[in-house]
């Protein structure tokens, strides 16, 4: 069969093509340079800066792994991140059944007023976590706050929330749930909104009740998104920084100082900035073993 196509009406849509991907790769090659700029140089600067020691006014000095072998036995260090193990032990739980557990009852069809319920869960996220603090400071005051005025009714109180060190870490944890309920609920609600109904008929044809439905439907294709509120939970909850410096500062005697915080504190307040480059780099790999151990988890359940 002869080709009856025109030689060149093939080149001028080869060209047209080839412009169209070049000015594609020119498209991405902004934000790719602004990826390499602002994130991925930071972190090779970080892991060469750990290897010295640096004030930022007299010249680097090579250590090698000096820092590291210091952070070893450095016992605030260790106190910093037992608190971020127990901070973040404290909000990945309940920021991931609660808001589910909200998602459930709002994804029914019986229940009324969706709008209101996802707007006033919702309020708390758009909340600066600055201003989030400054609240919740006046209402864990022991003196005027209004958490002690409301125990009074129950005979329970006054409490020093933040005073004291068996509580300031879990009033901080508080108030990091009560503003991570309404986001982690919404992705859940996406998620549930995303499996068919067709799914459930089946289920209904074959005898489940709701229970198992839960269990045997919604939960195995849930996980994905299980999987992504755990990822980026973890992270936040080792990225904390904002709640404590507004709420705490780190105390009292070191009960609520965090690795972020003590990173922060060694660098600008310190000045040594290749022993909290060290800590950056350590965080690091926490936060990276962590998560792929979640995807090991989550792969082995699915």
């Amino acid at each position: 069969m002869i080709n009856s196509a025109n030689p060149l009406k093939m080149r001028k849509r080869s060209s047209l093509k080839k412009s169209q991907r070049q000015f594609a790769y020119l498209i991405i090659l902004v934000p790719l340079l602004m990826i390499l700029i602002f994130r991925v140089g930071p972190i090779f600067t970080s892991f060469t800066l750990s290897l010295f020691r640096w004030d930022v006014v007299n010249p680097p000095r090579y250590l090698f792994i000096g820092n590291y072998q210091e952070l070893f036995h450095d016992r605030v260090f260790w106190k910093s991140l037992i608190n971020t193990l127990y901070y973040a032990a404290g909000v990945i739980p309940l920021n991931a059944t609660i808001p589910l557990c909200i998602a459930f009852i709002i994804n029914e069809k019986w229940f009324k007023g969706k709008t209101m319920i996802r707007l006033i869960y919702f309020l708390p996220v758009v909340i600066s976590a600055t201003v989030a603090g400054v609240m919740w400071m006046w209402m864990f005051d022991p003196l005027i706050g209004v958490m002690n005025y409301l125990l009074k009714f129950i005979g329970l109180g006054p409490y020093p929330w933040l005073n004291d060190p068996n509580l300031a870490l879990p009033s901080v944890i508080l108030v990091a749930v009560w503003q991570g309920i309404g986001y982690n609920m919404i992705i859940f609600l996406a998620g549930l909104q995303g499996i068919p109904e067709s799914y459930y008929e089946m289920g209904m044809l074959d005898g489940t009740n709701k229970f198992q439905q839960i269990r045997y439907i919604t939960l195995p294709l849930l996980m994905p998104t299980i999987l992504f509120v755990m990822i980026f939970s973890i992270i936040g909850s080792f990225k904390v920084f904002d709640r404590i410096y507004i709420m705490t500062r780190g105390g009292p005697a070191n009960a609520t100082i965090v690795v972020t915080y003590y990173l922060w504190d060694r660098a600008f307040a310190a000045f040594k900035m290749g022993y909290a480059c060290g800590i950056g780099v350590v965080l690091f790999f926490i936060i990276l073993i962590l998560s792929l151990f979640q995807f090991k988890i989550f792969r082995l359940r699915t």
